[in-house]
């Protein structure tokens, strides 16, 4: 089966995990990374107002998409980008590609909504809440899909050094800040890696924190399997699912403090990854984790090796297919 792969494709990213994952299922995978032409620097958000003000624009930009995915002839075309067109959509299933759309983020970057007026064959979301009321009342293509982890990326290494820390991995938006200054203001060791502060943002005494490194693959893998533990809040807007990091974690055999939705017992186990829903129980956890009062890599064995059996992006993917085939 000839599939191509729309979204983003540096390593590790969702696009290229999605595209992996195909290949570990024997399909023949092509990547399209740009929805619109990439111009670097400020005239980058300019260019993205005019698209979203201009349907017209942003229709003519993406005729050259549909070339570059129809020139693939493509059995199968799985879109991780919300920004493709319903206009490219049309035109894929027109031509006889089956479509599918799978959206990584928590609700509140669902913008308008424009996948559920693309006409694809399968759109998969990650929070079963949202799942459940759309399909109630207003479509039945919608499915609950979570994320995933990668195998040959996520992995526990073979020697790695053990540090007396808490990691984080992963954006600093406004309520993981406000929880980072309350932990190391109560003596709890942090470690920050990703993407550095946001410009609007006053790190403080955070600042000594962040490592400047943005890791991703096995790299990433090393960082989580060192840590004492590694700190897994959601963003607000996570009304029922899971991120992307329960699962990158857990594959790499860290030991993970994740906060709790109503998603996370059917996908690990109370001996696989510690829950918190009060800050209360996290800085309890924290401080258990910090002082070597958990059993660290025996829960991330645990957690590793459920994600290895359960939670790959092969497995999403195959079930992913059943629907669109």
């Amino acid at each position: 089966m000839k599939a191509v792969v729309v979204g983003a494709a540096w390593t590790d990213s969702f696009a290229y995990n999605i595209a992996s994952g195909l290949r570990d299922l024997g399909c023949s995978v092509t990547a399209v990374e740009e929805v619109r032409p990439q111009v670097p620097g400020a005239p980058a958000a300019v260019l993205s107002e005019v698209a979203f003000r201009s349907a017209w624009l942003d229709d003519a930009w993406q005729r050259r998409v549909s070339r570059r995915i129809l020139a693939a002839e493509p059995d199968v075309v799985l879109s991780a980008d919300a920004r493709l067109a319903p206009s490219v959509v049309t035109r894929l299933r027109k031509s006889g590609c089956k479509t599918a759309f799978w959206f990584p983020d928590p609700v509140n970057n669902l913008g308008r909504m424009t996948m559920l007026a693309a006409g694809y064959d399968v759109v998969a979301f990650k929070d079963l809440l949202l799942v459940e009321r759309l399909n109630a009342i207003y479509t039945s293509n919608v499915h609950y899909l979570p994320e995933a982890c990668n195998p040959s990326l996520h992995r526990p290494p073979t020697v790695v050094p053990h540090r007396r820390e808490i990691v984080v991995v992963g954006n600093l938006y406004q309520t993981r800040l406000q929880l980072l200054r309350r932990l190391h203001d109560s003596g709890i060791p942090l470690r920050l890696y990703g993407s550095g502060f946001p410009r609007w943002s006053s790190p403080g005494r955070l600042q000594s924190l962040y490592t400047g490194e943005h890791v991703t693959g096995l790299r990433k893998a090393e960082v989580f399997r060192s840590a004492a533990a590694v700190l897994n809040n959601l963003h607000p807007a996570e009304m029922h699912g899971v991120n992307a990091r329960l699962f990158e974690a857990a594959g790499s055999g860290g030991l993970l403090l994740t906060e709790a939705r109503p998603a996370l017992d059917a996908l690990f186990s109370s001996e696989e990854v510690v829950s918190f829903s009060t800050y209360d129980q996290l800085h309890e956890a924290a401080n258990a984790a910090v002082h070597g009062h958990l059993p660290a890599r025996e829960m991330g064995d645990r957690a590793s090796s459920r994600a290895h059996a359960e939670h790959k992006y092969s497995d999403r993917l195959r079930l992913l297919l059943d629907w669109l085939l």
